[in-house]
């Protein structure tokens, strides 16, 4: 008679990546320090009331994610040009971008050029303005009923 030994359970390339995503997550949530079951509505929840220099480094963060996932699973980025977009208020450029991860009535609007708020007295008009952020606009202040991709007009 042949003794087989239970093979232990293999983790493949995807549990690999969830597992990965989960623990970075679950990382930004802690420090957001925020109780719940669910690392992303811990941080969707919290979201709201940080202050605006600990949100910009929440994003980075979750950008820095989203960037590895989609790179994993070679899937493009969440943005698509705007059509005929003004240029950005603050660099001149025009090359604005909508965001189009999530809800429609959530999407923004960033400059793909990357410039970056100036703090107090930056021409960006971004509630809060922090030095350093990235700047970002609500669709409809940007697009002014332009429609982008299968939205609905802001």
């Amino acid at each position: 008679m042949v003794a087989t030994a239970d093979r232990p359970p293999r983790a493949n390339r995807w549990q690999r990546l969830l597992d990965r995503a989960d623990r970075r997550i679950t990382g930004i949530a802690g420090m957001l320090r925020v109780d719940g079951p669910d690392p992303l509505g811990r941080i969707l929840a919290a979201i709201p009331r940080t202050m605006p220099g600990t949100a910009a480094v929440v994003a980075l963060h979750l950008g820095d994610e989203d960037r590895w996932i989609r790179e994993a699973v070679d899937l493009a980025p969440a943005r698509e040009p705007v059509p005929g977009a003004p240029e950005c208020v603050v660099c001149g450029v025009r090359r604005l971008e909508v965001q189009t991860a999530g809800p429609v009535d959530a999407w923004t609007v960033v400059c793909a050029a990357g410039c970056r708020c100036r703090g107090e007295g930056c021409r960006c008009g971004m509630p809060g303005a922090v030095e350093g952020v990235t700047h970002i606009w609500p669709r409809a202040d940007v697009l002014a009923g332009a429609v982008v991709g299968d939205a609905p007009e802001a």
